[in-house]
C-alpha cells in the first residue's frame, strides 16, 4: 500500500490563491445555504427534533424523540436558551388544572402525553412553535385554539413565539455540520490530487444542491453526513501514517457520529473493510514523523484492531456524554415518572397491537438482532435507556411505509428506489466527473477508502424499506466529490494557456448547475434558493420532480411560507382551498384557509363541499401524488381537482389551482 501521492511530480501545490479561491467557494455556498434556510418553512423532522432538544437542555428529560442520538437537536436548541421563549417550564404548577383552556395549557397536556408516547412529541413540538398567547385567545373570544376558525388571519404577535427565528438561529447553528462536511472534502482532495484537486471537489460539494438543502435545516442528515465522512478521511491518513493528530480526528469523528444518528453502525465495517488494505500489503505502516514502522500482517492487524476497538470505546464515552451520564430518559429526585421501558401506550389487540404499541418494551419485542441486543443492553444499563429505544425503534420504522417512484406507490418500496433517485436527483456534471475520478483512481489505494464507503452504504440502504428520501444516502455524496478532485491532475500536464480558462469555466459550470437545470435546453429553471426541488435534466428539471419523486425529495412542508408570500403579492385575502403536507402552521404564515381532507394534521379538516367556489386551492405534490392516501381518497381527490385550472407552483412543491 502507497502513500497515495499523486503519480505527477509537479502536481499543483496548495498556495495562498488555492485557499483565497477555496474561501471564495466557501463563502458563496454558504450564501446560497443561507438564502435557503431563511426560504424554507419548517420541514417534518424539525418540529420534533428542536422541541425535543431545547428539553433536553432546558429542563434534562430525553423522553421527546427518543428514535434518533441528541447531538444535532442539542446544538440547533442552544441558540434557543437565550430567546426567552414561552412557556418557561411545560409541566403544571400547584392548582393549575390539566383541564385549562388556552394555548399554554394544550403545550403542557401535549407535554404530559409526549412524556409516555413517543407519537404526541408532534403535538407538542406543534404547541411549542406555533402556541398561541392567552391574549391572543380573549382578543378573539375563545378559549380554545380549536375555536378559532381557519379562515380567520392571525397577527405574528398573537403567537407564544417567533418561529421563523427559533428555526434561524437552529439552522445556522446546525450550518457548522455543512461547513465541516466542505472542510473535510477540501483537505482529503487536496492531499490526494493537490491544491487544484481539492478546489474543484470543494466546488462541486459547496454547490451540490443536496447538500445545500439538507444543510439548511436543523435536521440530522448533514451531520451524520459529515462525521462519517471527517471518520473515512481521519481513518485514511492514519492508514497512510499513523500520527497523534490523524488518530485523533478519527476517534472524534467516529464518537460524534454514533452521537449523531444510527446510521454510524456501519462505520465500523467501513473501516475494517478499508484497513484491510493496509494490513494485507507488504508495506509497513509507518508511524510518527521518524522511520519507525509496523512490520508484518500480525502487527498490522493489531494497529487495525487497537483503532477500531478505541473508536468504540470514545463513541461509548460520547453516547454517555450526550445522555448527561444518565442511564433514565428523564430527569428528577425520588419519585421519577415511569421510565420508557414501562410504558405501553394502549392499543388494539391481535395482530395490529404491536403497531400501535409506543414503549421500549413493545419496541424491544421485536425479534430482530438490533431488538435482542437492545434488549439484553438494557437490562444491563450498558447504554442510555432513550438511545436503546431509538435503535430498535428505528429498526421497526425501517419496516412498511409508503413509497413513490416514478408514478407508481408501493408499501415496501424498490430495491433500485436510491439509486433511482441519486439518478435523477445529481447534477449530471457532478456525476460525471466523479465517474471520470474513479477511473482515475482505478489502481491507487485510495479507491477502497472513496469506492466502498459508497458501495457498503449504497447496499444498506437498498437492503431497506424505508424509501422516503435522498437523505438516507446523503453520506456519500462527499466521496464523490473527492473522487472528482482526481481530474485535475492531468489537468495540471496541460499546457499554462490553457489551464486557467478551463478551470474558470469548470468551476463555473459546477456553481451553474446547481442553481439551473436546462429542462428544456431552451427554457431552463432556476432552483436557488429552492435546493430541495432539485432535479436534474435526465428527470425533466424541478418542473417534473413531482412526477418522479416527492415527500422529503421535493415536499417536506418546506414552501409553505412561500405560498403565504405568493397569496400575500397577488393581493389574496380570501380563504383558500389547502392540502398541505407537512407541519409548519398556516396561520403564522397568515393563510386564511379551509383545511381540506388529509390536510394539515393539526386542524379539523373539512368535506370538498366547504372549498371555497371560485377561489384558489393549494395542494403539496405528495398529497396530489396520492402517497399516504387510500385508494378511495385518491379518487376523491382526482374527481375534485379534475375541473380545476393549475394556476402556478410555489417552490416546486405547492401546487396552486383555480377553482
Amino acid at each position: 500500500m502507497t502513500t497515495d501521492a499523486p503519480p505527477a511530480a509537479d502536481r499543483p501545490k496548495t498556495t495562498s490563491w488555492t485557499l483565497l479561491l477555496a474561501g471564495l467557494l466557501c463563502a458563496a455556498g454558504y450564501g446560497l445555504l443561507v438564502s435557503g434556510m431563511r426560504s424554507s418553512s419548517a420541514v417534518y423532522d424539525e418540529t420534533g427534533y428542536l422541541p425535543a432538544g431545547y428539553s433536553y437542555l432546558r429542563w434534562g428529560d430525553r423522553r421527546l424523540n427518543p428514535e434518533h442520538p441528541p447531538l444535532t437537536k442539542l446544538l440547533a436548541a442552544l441558540p434557543l436558551l437565550s430567546m426567552g421563549l414561552l412557556p418557561e417550564s411545560p409541566a403544571f404548577g400547584p392548582g393549575e388544572r390539566t383541564e385549562a383552556p388556552g394555548s399554554v395549557a394544550a403545550l403542557k397536556r401535549a407535554w404530559l402525553a409526549a412524556k409516555t408516547d413517543v407519537q404526541a412529541q408532534c403535538l407538542f413540538g406543534h404547541h411549542f412553535l406555533y402556541g398561541l398567547r392567552p391574549e391572543a385567545l380573549r382578543r378573539l373570544g375563545v378559549e380554545r385554539v380549536a375555536d378559532i376558525p381557519t379562515t380567520r388571519r392571525l397577527e405574528k404577535g398573537d403567537f407564544l413565539n417567533d418561529p421563523d427565528r427559533m428555526l434561524l438561529r437552529a439552522r445556522l447553528a446546525c450550518s457548522a455540520f455543512w461547513l465541516l462536511l466542505v472542510l473535510f472534502v477540501f483537505l482529503w482532495a487536496r492531499e490526494l490530487h493537490g491544491g487544484a484537486g481539492g478546489v474543484f471537489a470543494l466546488a462541486l460539494a459547496a454547490f451540490d444542491p443536496n447538500l445545500l438543502a439538507h444543510g439548511a435545516l436543523a435536521t440530522t442528515d448533514a451531520g451524520a453526513a459529515a462525521f462519517l465522512f471527517g471518520a473515512l478521511y481521519f481513518f485514511w491518513r492514519s492508514a497512510r501514517r499513523l500520527d497523534l493528530p490523524s488518530v485523533a480526528g478519527f476517534l472524534a469523528c467516529f464518537a460524534l457520529s454514533f452521537a449523531t444518528k444510527h446510521t454510524a453502525v456501519l462505520l465500523p465495517l467501513l473501516c475494517a473493510a478499508a484497513g484491510a488494505g493496509r494490513v494485507l500489503s507488504a508495506e509497513p505502516w509507518p508511524v510518527g514523523a521518524g522511520a519507525r514502522a509496523f512490520a508484518g500482517r500480525g502487527r498490522k492487524a493489531l494497529v487495525l484492531l487497537g483503532l477500531l476497538l478505541a473508536g468504540a470505546l470514545c463513541a461509548y464515552a460520547a453516547l454517555w456524554a450526550a445522555y448527561g451520564f444518565r442511564f433514565s430518559a428523564m430527569k428528577g429526585p425520588g419519585s421519577e415518572p415511569l421510565p420508557l421501558e414501562s410504558v405501553l401506550a394502549p392499543g388494539p389487540s391481535g395482530a395490529s397491537a404491536a403497531r400501535e404499541e409506543t414503549g421500549l418494551r413493545a419496541v424491544l419485542a421485536v425479534s430482530s438482532l438490533k431488538a435482542r441486543a437492545a434488549r439484553w443492553a438494557s437490562a444491563r444499563r450498558l447504554l442510555p435507556e432513550a438511545y436503546l429505544y431509538g435503535m430498535a425503534y428505528a429498526d421497526r420504522s425501517a419496516g412498511a411505509r409508503g413509497a413513490f417512484l416514478l408514478g407508481r406507490r408501493s408499501e415496501r418500496g424498490w430495491w433500485y428506489y436510491f439509486p433511482a433517485a441519486f439518478l435523477f436527483k445529481t447534477p449530471l456534471l457532478a456525476m460525471l466527473a466523479a465517474a471520470a475520478g474513479l477511473l482515475l483512481l482505478a489502481r491507487r489505494p485510495a479507491l477502497t477508502f472513496l469506492l466502498g464507503p459508497i458501495l457498503v452504504y449504497m447496499a444498506a440502504a437498498m437492503s431497506s424499506h424505508l424509501n422516503i428520501g435522498l437523505r438516507h444516502i446523503l453520506p456519500v455524496y462527499p466521496f464523490l466529490h473527492v473522487a472528482a478532485g482526481a481530474l485535475a491532475e492531468p489537468w495540471s500536464r496541460w499546457r499554462p494557456a490553457l489551464r486557467r480558462p478551463t478551470a474558470a469555466a469548470a468551476l463555473a459550470l459546477v456553481a451553474l448547475s446547481s442553481s439551473v437545470v436546462f429542462a428544456p435546453p431552451w427554457r431552463p429553471a432556476v432552483v436557488a434558493p429552492h435546493f430541495l426541488s432539485y432535479f436534474n435534466e435526465l428527470a425533466g428539471g424541478p418542473r417534473r420532480g413531482w412526477k418522479v419523486l416527492v415527500d422529503s425529495n421535493l415536499d417536506w412542508g418546506q414552501d409553505l411560507g412561500g405560498l403565504g408570500r405568493w397569496l400575500e403579492a397577488r393581493g389574496v385575502t380570501e380563504p383558500i382551498g389547502l392540502c398541505y403536507f407537512g407541519m409548519a402552521d398556516p396561520r403564522w404564515h397568515r393563510i386564511a384557509h379551509v383545511n381540506l381532507p388529509c390536510g394539515y394534521p393539526f386542524e379539523e379538516q373539512k368535506g370538498f363541499d366547504r372549498a371555497p367556489r371560485p377561489g384558489y386551492l393549494a395542494v403539496s405534490a405528495t398529497h396530489l401524488q396520492g402517497v399516504y392516501l387510500s385508494p378511495e381518497l385518491r379518487a376523491e381527490w382526482a374527481r375534485f381537482l379534475k375541473d380545476a385550472r393549475l394556476v402556478d407552483v410555489v417552490g416546486g412543491s405547492i401546487f396552486v389551482y383555480r377553482l
